[in-house]
């Protein structure tokens, strides 16, 4: 009878921890397939912004080239709320380097809308934009199109740091964008943005 009792109490015992090991094993599962769907929505939310970047970028070349336009371009709406969501259920994936992608990316957004808001606009027989502004915009808006595109490229091996000269950062913007890149016409802009290397 103790023989019995035994192997009962041994087979209830197999039985709990083989029912607790798929338990967890479930639990896993479920959580990675969880943060894979989320992981896809991250990428996929960086991309959009890429894309919208890309017209920004060509509007403000477009309107440093043609200071006399009829209309101009405005900056975009970007919800970093979810964006910060997104990045908070994805810490054990993403890591810092991703933090410290969205925290650049809030900062050049507040740079390039406050560019925006204080462009010097005259209005006389047309829209005459000033080309400082533009020059900034463009060369702020390269490097969130350069930051979004190593994100991508890189994802989970991210590193934040500047491997690029600014007008190398402003060519492989161009390029993304479909942009001709004439360097010497980029080279101007720098100069007057007096944007000088780190």
């Amino acid at each position: 009878m103790l023989f019995i009792l035994q192997n009962s109490l041994f087979a209830g015992l197999a039985s709990a921890a083989i029912a607790t090991y798929l338990t967890f094993k479930l639990m896993q599962y479920k959580e990675n397939k969880q943060l894979s769907k989320l992981e896809v929505m991250y990428y996929a939310e960086l991309d959009d912004l890429k894309e919208r970047y890309f017209y920004q970028l060509k509007a403000v070349v477009n309107e440093y080239e043609n200071p006399r336009i009829k209309s101009i371009s405005l900056p975009f709406e970007i919800d970093f709320d979810y964006l910060f969501k997104l990045q908070m259920n994805l810490i054990p994936r993403l890591g810092e380097p991703h933090r410290e992608l969205y925290r650049q990316l809030k900062t050049a957004v507040l740079i390039t809308d406050s560019l925006y808001q204080n462009r010097d606009i005259k209005v006389n027989s047309g829209i005459y934009l000033d080309r400082y502004s533009s020059a900034r915009l463009i060369v702020e808006t390269s490097i969130i199109i350069y930051k979004l595109i190593m994100a991508l490229e890189h994802k989970d091996k991210l590193e934040i740091r500047k491997n690029h000269s600014y007008l190398e950062i402003i060519k492989i913007a161009c390029i993304a964008t479909d942009l001709d890149f004439d360097k010497s016409f980029f080279e101007d802009i720098l100069d007057l943005t007096k944007q000088t290397e780190d």
